[in-house]
């Protein structure tokens, strides 16, 4: 891990007279969850929720003290400074107190916490914040002791190292001070959003990152100091011996260090994607989440200056879970010009297709080479694979073409464009855009056609081929292989459903999942909080990912297994019911693998943004597409193979 100086040589320190700072990495716990709640006590304790319903306590050294699971998903978790007490707050206004072993000393119902603040060592009280826009005190038998209104949302709360001072503000833009009487001292607006302030070791300074503009410094009055201006987006702002120096982290792992009077800086590159930042009230120890599950845990040390750029790692598994392609062949020379192209692994992982929007269709082999199947002269909007050696493309000139990985075998024009096709064993079907609905052999031979709706938008298919379900702007419904209308699931627009052989499963933009029988009687119902993006059925759960940066696994009984942040938008996800495990391509070029504990299994960094991604049969080989080359990822060290059968099932 490298930092990079700017503005000063290694021999400099950050300003005139400030003795200068080395980063060191401590320890790395590394947990199943994806943590994005952090709380830190000067004792080098750490409090972590993964933004669900699990929290977990860190020791000093980097050990599990314990985790412990709610009722419902946390909202607020924080420390006191001496690591001896820990106020949760959940999402179902109930709040709780524990001690340091996870036992609960008291819980408040029907109290709606939307922020704490640290627990304040001298009293024993925390200061609370819900939607009614008071600011209240609660001591630590669970009484309010105090309170006050201040007329504006609060979404953060710090208390200075003297607890004298309780700094409040929210996300759009307005912060102030109140002293420990609850008597407001000052409060002003700002012009631009804003994340979670903090004061200084000493509270002299305030700290203030600002959405996409980087930092602002104010003194503990509420006067302007100075602006710090960073290239990154900063999610995580810090003032260090007393404000002579301010740490800045950014949303893609990047640690500034700053002189105060805005001089010279350093630059650290961390060895992950950050979720979640968090510092102990001295600002000595930092501590950051990542997309993986770990908590790493960084200390600013005296140290000589030559060390500037340069961490030293006291534990390697966040380097661990990197994986190298077999290989990776470029197509095309620029990406934006072949937004249409997917690709797909043929059994064994030999052979890799690849069709691109304007109609040609490659083979490239599992060292790289490549060579041309066919050129079907009209865009392919849809390539899928079925059992044996097919695979079929669609067109949007209404043309099904079938071919193996070295020539084309025939096609059928249906005589319309066709909205979908979806591929299982022996059958596979089409829908045109006036909703009828053909069923193929996988010859290429009709079998049937039925009406359905010109308001259908898609469909799918379900593993045996029994059933189907017509999506319609409003509702589902499904359909037996005879054409014959089960039963409908009404849906609010912008719905996502999934398929198996005994379910359907619908989640909308409220974050509402729902499972239904084949015969319309509902299962169960989870909210996950946030608006579903994509529905994947397992035999054991239902994998969710979010429009915002979330992974969950629903239970076959509705609980919510796990839940996992991606630190980025999830836009491509495969799966396989062999091998159990999931693939998930991030918005960031990023290339995940989870085991169906949502633990992760290795992670790989391509060249591109997302474009197309394919599991073989085996769930051995990982194919990709950035939008410029092809990836071949293997899960383990068997060497690509022909199977003496093709029985591929597209998912």
């Amino acid at each position: 891990m490298r930092g990079r100086e700017e503005g000063l040589t290694s021999e400099m320190p950050i300003s005139d007279g400030v003795p200068s700072l080395t980063l060191q990495e401590r320890w790395v716990y590394s947990s199943a969850v994806g943590l994005t709640t952090l709380s830190v006590a000067v004792t080098g304790h750490v409090a972590a929720s993964d933004g669900d319903r699990t929290l977990c306590c860190i020791a000093p050294d980097g050990k599990l003290l314990f985790t412990k699971r709610f009722e419902d998903r946390i909202r607020t978790v924080r420390l006191s400074r001496d690591g001896a007490y820990l106020f949760v707050s959940l999402f179902s206004n109930t709040s709780f107190l524990l001690d340091s072993v996870g036992e609960p000393l008291w819980q408040i119902r029907h109290f709606n916490v939307i922020s704490a603040s640290d627990i304040r060592i001298s009293d024993g009280t925390v200061v609370v914040a819900g939607p009614s826009r008071m600011l209240s005190v609660i001591n630590l038998e669970g009484e309010q002791v105090g309170s006050v209104s201040l007329g504006e949302p609060i979404d953060f709360i710090e208390v200075s190292a003297d607890e004298r001072s309780i700094l409040v503000g929210n996300f759009n833009a307005s912060i102030g001070v109140v002293d420990d009487g609850l008597e407001v001292l000052w409060l002003r607006r700002l012009t631009t959003l804003c994340g979670a302030g903090r004061f200084s070791p000493g509270g002299q300074w305030i700290i203030l990152p600002l959405y996409g503009m980087g930092a602002y410094l104010f003194d503990n009055g509420g006067r302007d100091v100075r602006a710090f201006r960073p290239r990154r987006p900063v999610k995580f702002a810090a003032c260090v011996d007393e404000c002579k120096v301010v740490a800045l982290g950014t949303s893609d792992g990047e640690l500034y260090l700053l002189g105060r009077d805005g001089g010279s800086q350093v630059r650290f590159e961390l060895p992950c994607q950050p979720t979640a930042w968090a510092t102990d009230a001295g600002s000595r120890l930092i501590m950051v989440a990542d997309d993986l599950g770990a908590v790493h845990c960084y200390e600013l040390i005296s140290g000589d200056s030559s060390r500037f750029g340069f961490l030293e790692h006291s534990h390697s598994a966040a380097k661990a879970s990197e994986k190298r392609p077999l290989y990776s062949f470029q197509l095309f020379q620029r990406a934006s010009s072949r937004r249409g192209a997917q690709v797909r692994v043929l059994p064994g992982g030999k052979h890799m297709l690849c069709a691109t929007s304007e109609g040609q269709i490659y083979s490239i082999d599992w060292k790289g080479q490549k060579s041309e199947v066919a050129s079907l002269g009209s865009t392919i909007f849809s390539l899928q694979l079925a059992s044996r050696s097919y695979c079929f493309a669609a067109t949007t000139e209404g043309e099904l073409f079938a071919f193996t990985h070295d020539q084309l075998k025939w096609h059928r024009r249906i005589g319309t464009a066709m909205l979908a096709i979806n591929a299982l064993g022996n059958r596979f079907a089409t829908m045109d855009v006036g909703g009828n609905i053909y069923v193929f052999d996988s010859r290429g031979e009709l079998i049937r056609t039925w009406m359905r709706s010109s308001d259908a938008r898609y469909f799918l298919i379900s593993p045996s081929g029994e059933d189907m379900v017509v999506v319609e702007s409003h509702q589902a419904v499904v359909v037996d292989f005879r054409g014959r209308a089960v039963f409908c699931v009404e849906f609010s627009p912008g719905a996502r459903l999934g398929l198996d052989d005994q379910s359907v499963f619908v989640g909308d933009s409220r974050g509402t999942v729902m499972a239904f029988d084949l015969v319309g009687q509902r299962l169960w119902s989870a909210n996950i909080g946030e608006p579903v993006a994509r529905l994947r059925p397992f035999e054991d759960g239902l994998f969710c990912t979010t429009t915002s940066q979330s992974a969950f696994m629903i239970g076959n009984n509705g609980e919510i297994t796990w839940r996992k942040t991606l630190a980025s938008k999830s836009s491509v996800v495969a799966r396989n019911q062999e091998r159990e495990f999931i693939e998930v391509f991030r918005r960031d070029k990023a290339l995940i693998c989870l085991r169906l504990g949502g633990e992760l299994l290795w992670k790989a960094d391509l060249a591109g943004t997302h474009r197309s991604l394919s599991v073989d049969a085996s769930g051995e080989f990982v194919g990709a597409f950035d939008g410029r080359s092809a990836w071949l990822f293997a899960l383990s060290d068997l060497e690509p193979s022909e199977p003496d059968r093709f029985d591929f099932l597209e998912l």
